[in-house]
């Protein structure tokens, strides 16, 4: 009699508890914004980027070569004023080298994003964005201290995928016009001052990233 008793209550315990995880799995995937995207809120991210930096192929005798393609990191900080809008503040720089021994150009840019989401309450999420910003190239070889400027404008898209409440996957591609408008040498001298020169220039370029990295949602 006891044993009876006994499994009625094991088995009553057990019904209810499959109800109970039941009835929340119910509720999970009856609010999928709860789990996925972001209805308002900061966020924060680190990407590893492939830059590709548009340079002459077939430089003079003489003139140094850069390669087209270098490699660095993207600090990001973004706001998401609705689920579907967000801003972003996106800070990079990557090294390029060069056929000279021991000689890199750090390429750095800087812009401010403003991103569109489609299904914003799915766990994989699409986007398009347009950036503003601006940009450089520079380099150091012993005393001497090369910097190019200018603005850039660009274009992009990219692909959010949750891995958690809070942290979510980014991997995402741009393409940006930039405009070269100056170029500072400056050159360190023996008693310790600074030879230092700045032109206008005008002259136009391009360049492209791959970046993939992750953000924390907040």
């Amino acid at each position: 009699m006891r044993t009876t008793t006994l499994a009625a209550s094991l088995l009553t315990s057990a019904l209810l508890a499959l109800g109970s995880a039941s009835a929340r799995a119910e509720d999970l995937e009856s609010t999928p914004a709860a789990t996925w995207g972001q209805a308002r809120g900061f966020s924060l991210g680190l990407r590893y980027q492939v830059d590709g930096l548009s340079v002459d192929e077939n430089p003079d005798p003489g003139q140094i070569k850069i390669e087209d393609i270098g490699a660095g990191l993207t600090l990001v900080g973004g706001y998401s004023f609705t689920p579907q809008f967000h801003t972003r503040l996106s800070i990079g720089g990557a090294q390029h080298g060069t056929n000279v021994a021991g000689l890199d150009f750090a390429h750095s840019t800087a812009s401010l994003e403003a991103h569109f989401r489609f299904r914003p309450d799915q766990q994989v999420c699409p986007y398009l964005f347009g950036a503003l910003g601006g940009t450089d190239v520079r380099a150091d070889q012993g005393g001497n201290h090369v910097k190019i400027t200018g603005g850039a404008v660009g274009v992009g898209g990219g692909l959010l995928v949750g891995l958690s409440r809070h942290i979510v996957m980014d991997v995402s591609a741009r393409v940006e016009a930039i405009n070269w408008d100056t170029v500072e040498w400056s050159q360190d001298q023996p008693g310790g001052g600074t030879l230092q020169y700045v032109d206008s220039v005008e002259d136009s370029g391009g360049s492209s990233r791959l970046e993939l990295g992750f953000l924390w949602q907040f």
